[in-house]
């Protein structure tokens, strides 16, 4: 699926800090991608339910990256979502990401 250029940003705001209250541990995967000079970056949470260990994935942002993808721009971007959804940084025990240099420096940092 295509985002059409006249795409603005797109963001899902689903209450996950409420039905978040009952997991320990929290996943994320996130990305950054270019599309005719656009940058976009998506955050998605990952929990484990307790009853049959069911993968459980919210999509927590989908939206512009302006400016450079530089690695304190993208721990600025990753703490403002994870602050938006009181997802403290102590839940989350691991995060997916495409090995760029700028996310290894992001989460060195972070």
């Amino acid at each position: 699926m295509a985002i059409d250029e006249s795409t603005q940003c797109i963001t899902l705001q689903i209450n996950f800090s409420k039905t978040d209250d009952q997991h320990q541990y929290v996943f994320t995967t996130t990305d950054l991608w270019s599309m005719k000079s656009r940058s976009f970056i998506d955050v998605t949470a990952h929990v484990l339910n307790d009853k049959d260990f069911n993968r459980i994935s919210t999509v927590l942002a989908c939206t512009r990256f302006p400016g450079v993808h530089s690695f304190n721009r993208i721990a600025e971007i990753l703490h403002s979502i994870h602050l938006m959804y009181d997802l403290p940084v102590s839940k989350i025990v691991a995060t997916v990401t495409d090995n760029g240099a700028n996310f290894v420096k992001a989460f060195k940092e972070f």
